[in-house]
C-alpha cells in the first residue's frame, strides 16, 4: 500500500472539496527538500504533498514523488515515472506493457485499478485496457478489502462514484503519519 503513494503524488487535481493544507503542513512540505520549488502547488496538491512527506517512504522516494507532483503538468504527456515495485506490480497484470509509451495518468489509473477489485481477471482486463489507452473512465470499482478500509474511516461514504484520484488521495491519508482522527476527517471530507 505504501507504493500506492506515487499514484497519489501525481493524481490529477480533483474538484472534490477537502481540507486545505494548514500553514504548518505547507511549511513542512516546503522545508522537506528545499531543492524542490513547491510554490507552484495548489491547495489540493499541498494536501497530497503533505501525505507524501509524512509517508513511511524513504527520503529519496519522497523527494522523487514531491518533485513529480511539482512538475505534474510537464510529466502528464511524458512516459510514466514509477518505482520498480510499481512497474513489477503492473507487469504482473500486463506483462507486455510498453512503459515508454504509457503516460503518467495511465500508470496512476492502472495502479489504482490493481487495488480496486477482488477478481484477478477483472483487474487484469482493466489494467491492460488502461495501459493500451482503451479505458478513459475515471471511476474505479473498489474491492471488498479496500471498501472495508475506506468505510472504516468514512462509514457513510458512497464508493460507487469513487475516482482513481480520490482513491489515491484517501490511501495517501491512510498511509501517512496523521492521527487516526485527522485521517478520518480528511477521508470524510474527500468522500462525502
Amino acid at each position: 500500500m505504501k507504493r500506492m503513494m506515487i499514484a497519489t503524488a501525481l493524481a490529477t487535481t480533483i474538484g472534490t472539496a477537502g481540507f486545505a493544507a494548514t500553514e504548518a503542513e505547507i511549511q513542512q512540505v516546503q522545508s522537506f527538500d528545499e531543492s524542490i520549488d513547491t510554490s507552484v502547488l495548489t491547495d489540493t496538491q499541498y494536501d497530497i504533498a503533505y501525505g507524501i512527506v509524512t509517508s513511511g517512504d524513504s527520503f529519496s522516494e519522497k523527494s522523487s514523488k514531491l518533485r513529480a507532483l511539482t512538475t505534474k503538468n510537464e510529466l502528464e504527456q511524458d512516459a510514466a515515472v514509477i518505482s520498480e515495485a510499481e512497474m513489477n506490480r503492473l507487469l504482473s497484470y500486463a506483462p507486455d506493457a510498453d512503459f515508454s509509451t504509457i503516460t503518467q495518468a495511465q500508470a496512476e489509473m492502472a495502479l489504482s485499478a490493481t487495488y480496486g477489485s477482488d477478481s484477478h481477471s477483472e483487474v487484469t482486463q482493466r489494467v491492460r485496457s488502461i495501459l493500451r489507452g482503451d479505458d478513459n473512465t475515471a471511476l474505479i470499482n473498489v474491492g471488498s478489502n479496500v471498501e472495508r478500509l475506506l468505510l472504516d474511516y468514512a462509514p457513510d461514504a458512497d464508493l460507487t462514484g469513487l475516482t482513481a484520484e480520490e482513491l489515491s488521495i484517501a490511501m495517501s491519508y491512510i498511509n501517512s503519519d496523521m492521527t487516526r482522527t485527522e485521517t478520518a476527517e480528511r477521508i470524510q471530507a474527500l468522500l462525502y
